[in-house]
């Protein structure tokens, strides 16, 4: 099972390579595609990044200083209560 794991793994990452090489060949030869394809996706991606790595650090580091400081969550709707009823 190894074997046929690792191999699948070597067969994925030639492919892998062959396809990045190819796609710099093509790049190469249309800089100005190339140029415009930079700089178009180079901000994009990076904002993308930046909002939803601060929105992930805002959400799991409150929740973990939270913990840390052994207090409650300050959202009523998390805190539990005992109920009687099944719907209560």
């Amino acid at each position: 099972m190894k074997k046929a794991l690792c191999l699948i793994i070597l067969v994925w990452m030639d492919t892998l390579t062959r396809d990045v090489r190819f796609a710099l060949r093509l790049l190469s030869k249309s800089k100005g595609f190339a140029a415009a394809a930079i700089i178009t996706l180079a901000p994009c991606i990076g904002a993308n990044t930046t909002i939803f790595w601060n929105g992930f650090l805002l959400t799991t580091g409150a929740a973990a200083i939270k913990k840390s400081r052994g207090t409650t969550p300050a959202n009523p709707a998390t805190k539990t209560k005992k109920t009687g009823g099944l719907f209560d």
